[in-house]
């Protein structure tokens, strides 16, 4: 019989026990060093709470400074219950001081947490009356905290809404410039730790961390405040004279292709989500897609002029107002008969455009409307822009040439045919629209800039003389009658398209359209106005024509006109080294004189004490290099040494340059005719006197060069 030896029994107990402890040690390394991060991390979630904070979004500034849209400091609040000690007290106090139902403030305080949010962005009189009520609570909100917050605001309200955009309560951009540069605009947020006790609740203390928000970058635009408040009130009177669907306004500075105002309606408040609907949201400059109607005849023309199919006197016969071509009638909308290329812009014949555009071909035509960039996006920075629809010729019926030359059949955007207009004010060049000039941080520090940029020369500069000529003689006496002004000769192009009305299956609406250039020489604002769907009245000369001319009214008054002080301006060209005339600028006042020198290519040095020129070195007339420093005398003007003085040389000025120098000299003038100065009386260097009168013979700048006026 075998005997149990104890020692066994020992001994398996140890190595039971060895095998215990190596597992707990096992474990333990394993808890402590291998997974030693991630229990950290779940400790610091059982321990701490991180409460986000919010940043400023940056600021978009119009071109001089003017907010238009700004983050402003508010306040939101919060409690936290575990600290409030009479939880119906403090709902009762909150409740009368944010407006608050009292329900739901109180059910918030039950809620079993360290931190609840009572209400966001309130506004300055209900932090006012709450900073109030916790001083005078007697510790009843004790417990209820007012954290800084932001709040966005818009000055300009409706009359910017669609290009600057809005927010959604993300705080994320979702329209317009708000959601193009939502990257930059957008703040980095901030955060800060709530420590939670053994009971599990939050406890702020001294030494809880936190993280400072960044604020977001600052956008600078191109638009003048001015301008779009002007724009968005005179489209606003327009619409509701007319009872429009809808309609737009676009101002473009043509050198530099800088987009002044862009205005939209139907419009809404970014402040008030109630009014973003889906049709009041869109912004109808670049998305909207049209027939241009008479206002495309400005492509056609160009086309004509620059292949040299016809010339300013070339005659054509208008048909009496019905014209056939092939199975097709054309129709105007007054009886013509013969009228030179001149006269059919003036009266906007379709007739005579289609023979045009039959005479261009399709191909030559189609180049050029891809040439002023009809059937692509211009490229602005802006959400949504439409392409417009300009067909390939493959897909063109035996109409589409000749409807395509008086503006149907093709489809543009408000923007498109603003900028062919400013390519045509800029002698030819058509430039990229400009929104934005540059994003900087909040230290001013710059982070993107955008400058003017030449796209194509789309028409020579002959060209585009000739086509200012016609415009400007289309306001002063044909279809744009309504647009003039009398302290600027004004440029433009009226358009009426026929637009296909779903609810009565046929062409029954209309499309009223007017382009327009400020001064129509040397031109420095071009303005489209669009209004769809006017109820009463229809024609453009009627409907959008006066509005340009409100408009212009009004921005001419404003406290910075167009005509000065100068836009940033692009060259294209640079000057080269030859000798150049030096222009008359004596008896013009001293900054005139400086004007005119420099914008030749001269240097100016000034000499004397007074308010006008009285000679020059060198001589008026004389070639010189450009660079060259012209040396100008300066004396005052009411103390003239005698009141007789040289009639100067105003042959081939602009009427306005010429009577500016006359009015210099106290001369009275009459005018005849109109374009630049051909002839005057008394002729140049005859002695003249305070008071009197000087005859101006005015011939347009196209029959001039061909010998022929109208």
């Amino acid at each position: 019989m075998r005997t149990y030896d104890p020692r066994h029994r020992i001994k398996h107990i140890a190595i039971a026990c060895a095998v215990v402890w190596a597992l707990f040690f096992l474990r333990l390394f394993y808890v402590q060093i291998v997974c030693h991060s991630r229990y950290e991390k779940l400790a610091l979630t059982q321990h701490n709470r991180r409460v986000p904070l919010s940043g400023v979004r940056g600021t978009i500034y119009d071109r001089n400074g003017v907010v238009l849209a700004q983050d402003i400091r508010t306040c939101s609040v919060c409690a936290y219950p575990p600290q409030i000690r009479d939880r119906a007290a403090a709902a009762r106090e909150l409740s009368r001081a944010l407006g608050i139902p009292y329900s739901r403030v109180h059910r918030r305080l039950g809620k079993k947490a360290g931190y609840v949010a009572i209400a966001k962005k309130i506004s300055p009189e209900a932090e006012a009356r709450l900073r109030e009520a916790k001083q005078s609570g007697a510790g009843r909100l004790d417990g209820v905290d007012l954290i800084d917050d932001t709040r966005r605001i818009y000055p300009l309200g409706r009359a910017a809404c669609h290009v600057v955009g809005i927010i959604n309560p993300d705080g994320h951009g979702t329209e317009g410039i708000e959601a193009e540069f939502d990257s930059y605009l957008n703040s980095t947020g901030g955060w800060f730790i709530l420590a939670r006790d053994a009971k599990g609740e939050d406890v702020v203390t001294t030494r809880s961390l936190a993280k400072q928000p960044r604020p977001g970058a600052n956008v600078v635009l191109t638009i003048d405040a001015n301008y779009q408040a002007i724009a968005a009130s005179c489209l606003r009177r327009a619409m509701e004279e007319h009872r429009a669907a809808a309609g737009s306004v676009v101002m473009v500075e043509p050198a530099s292709g800088e987009i002044l105002a862009m205005v939209s309606a139907p419009d809404f408040d970014p402040t008030v989500p109630g009014t973003w609907r889906r049709g009041t949201l869109r912004n109808r400059v670049v998305m909207d897609q049209f027939e241009p109607g008479s206002t495309f005849k400005l492509i056609t023309l160009g086309a004509v002029l620059e292949e040299d199919v016809a010339e300013s006197t070339t005659i054509f016969y208008a048909e009496n107002g019905v014209g056939r071509f092939g199975q097709f009638r054309v129709n105007d909308t007054s009886k013509h008969g013969w009228v030179s290329l001149k006269e059919f812009f003036r009266v906007s014949s379709n007739i005579v455009a289609a023979k045009l555009g039959l005479m261009i071909g399709e191909d030559k035509f189609y180049g050029y409307c891809r040439a002023f960039g009809f059937g692509a996006t211009t490229g602005i920075d802006l959400p949504g822009e439409g392409a417009g629809k300009l067909r390939n010729t493959e897909d063109w019926s035996q109409r589409s040439l000749f409807t395509m030359a008086y503006g149907q059949e093709i489809s543009v955007t408000a923007l498109q045919l603003a900028m062919a207009y400013a390519a045509v004010a800029n002698d030819g060049v058509m430039t990229r629209p400009m929104l934005v000039k540059r994003i900087e941080d909040d230290g001013g520090r710059g982070l993107r800039r955008w400058l003017p940029r030449e796209r194509r020369r789309v028409l020579s500069e002959g060209t585009c003389r000739t086509i200012k000529e016609f415009l400007a003689d289309a306001v002063d006496n044909g279809t744009g009658r309504s647009a003039r002004v009398e302290w600027c000769r004004i440029g433009g192009k009226t358009g009426t398209a026929q637009k296909y009305s779903a609810s009565t299956r046929s062409y029954s609406s209309f499309v009223s359209s007017f382009a327009g250039l400020l001064p129509a020489e040397n031109t420095r604002l071009v303005c489209l106005v669009v209004l769809d769907e006017p109820a009463d009245e229809h024609l453009a000369a009627v409907v959008a024509a006066p509005v340009f001319k409100e408009l212009v009214e009004r921005v001419g008054n404003c406290s910075r006109p167009p005509l000065s002080p100068p836009f940033d301006r692009i060259r294209f060209e640079v000057r080269n080294d030859a000798h150049v005339r030096v222009p008359d600028v004596r008896l013009l006042a001293e900054d005139e004189a400086a004007r005119d020198l420099k914008k030749v290519g001269f240097d100016v040095r000034f000499s004397g004490v007074g308010s006008r020129v009285v000679s020059q070195e060198p001589a008026a007339g004389t070639l010189a290099r450009t660079g060259t420093d012209v040396r100008l005398r300066l004396a005052e003007a009411d103390k003239p040494a005698s009141d007789e003085g040289a009639l100067p040389d105003l042959r081939g000025l602009s009427m306005r340059d010429a009577l500016r120098r006359l009015s210099a000299m106290a001369v009275t003038a009459r005018v005849n005719g109109s374009g630049v100065v051909a002839g005057q009386s008394p002729p140049a260097g005859s002695l003249v006197r305070r008071g009197d009168c000087c005859v101006l013979e005015l011939r347009p700048l196209a029959a001039e060069r061909h010998g022929t006026h109208r």
